[in-house]
């Protein structure tokens, strides 16, 4: 007999960072259901049954917070867990206050996203019907294809970034780069412990000295040297090389909503 997967409604409106987190859950041996909205999330919410609520602070239409607070008139015992780029400790307050039970910045490793969620589950595990999916991979959890559109996804994302760069356009894109390397590192975790076959090589998030990759992309000398021109600026502005920034994770420096990376 199968045992059932505790089901989590992940409500984001990025479209890469909520396929990353889907990926990610699935894996760890949970049944994901995403929305992109507060009014798709309180749907949802309202007509099926989740073992926790993983939610976004910025949503199009609302607040993570004004979705906390709703899902708390119709259920008052599921855990609530914020994961968001939004770090102060006002939000932060006011976001457990509604109702939530903790409160993550995007920029803390996966592991501990998953260490949170089990733990939050475990804090329900007596309770009627409550099922402990996290830490299990299963055979059938995500097809290799969605992991190809995955890795495919990171590599468009990569590329659309450098073409930001090329035509001299900084804005945002050290946090767009910071958001894409926890996506690398979500692809890297689950060819290692997902058992799948990376078929799609991602590009490496690495620039320095990597002048030979941005040929093979097409870029010509003059866009290039305007890459090495935002390597440059980053170092000039930051205090810091661009790869050490990635290591070493910085603040964000524009809205979560302007993080969409494709086109």
């Amino acid at each position: 007999m199968t045992t059932p997967s505790s089901r989590i409604l992940c409500v984001e409106d990025n479209q890469d960072i909520r396929d990353y987190l889907r990926v990610l859950l699935t894996t760890a041996g949970y049944e994901v259901v995403s929305a992109e909205t507060l009014m798709e999330g309180l749907r949802k919410a309202k007509s099926l049954r989740f073992d926790l609520y993983l939610l976004d602070n910025y949503l199009p239409d609302g607040t993570g917070i004004e979705l906390c607070k709703l899902i708390r008139t119709f259920d008052s015992g599921t855990p609530i867990l914020f994961y968001s780029a939004i770090t102060d400790d006002e939000t932060k307050k006011a976001a457990l206050a509604a109702g939530a039970q903790s409160y993550l910045s995007k920029v803390e490793p996966s592991d501990i996203l998953e260490q949170t969620i089990t733990k939050l589950m475990e804090s329900k595990e007596n309770a009627p019907g409550a099922v402990i999916g996290g830490g299990t991979v299963s055979g059938d959890a995500i097809l290799q294809q969605e992991f190809d559109r995955l890795a495919q996804r990171y590599n468009s994302d990569f590329r659309f970034l450098l073409m930001r760069a090329s035509t001299g356009q900084y804005d945002c894109i050290l946090t767009s780069f910071l958001v894409l390397k926890d996506l690398y590192a979500a692809i890297m975790k689950l060819h290692e412990i997902g058992k799948l076959e990376l078929r799609i090589i991602p590009y490496p998030i690495s620039l320095r000295a990597n002048e030979t990759l941005l040929r093979e992309f097409g870029f010509d000398e003059n866009e290039i040297e305007m890459i090495n021109n935002f390597l440059k600026s980053t170092r000039e502005t930051q205090g810091r090389e661009f790869e050490d920034i990635l290591e070493e994770g910085l603040p964000i420096l524009c809205r979560p909503n302007s993080l969409r990376l494709s086109v």
